[in-house]
């Protein structure tokens, strides 16, 4: 396992639910979730706590929703 004991184990924790999930097709437009905003929260939540727990500063788009709300401007 690349865990072991490696003092870095949390981090790549993080980053392996990051990578091992679905969270990359939530953001196309094939699917729909009325859950997406949150699944968006969770996938950058994980990324964020992967930086953190191995020392390195957060990007601050991580801090910034991937998925944006599409404005409909009336015609």
């Amino acid at each position: 396992a690349l865990e072991g004991t490696d003092r870095n184990a949390p981090a790549w924790r993080s980053l392996g639910a990051a990578e091992g999930s679905d969270w990359m097709w939530w953001f196309g437009d094939t699917y729909f979730s009325a859950q997406a905003d949150e699944f968006d929260r969770l996938f950058r939540m994980h990324l964020i706590n992967a930086y953190q727990f191995a020392g390195h500063p957060v990007p601050s788009a991580l801090r910034l929703p991937i998925r944006r709300s599409e404005v409909a401007w009336p015609t």
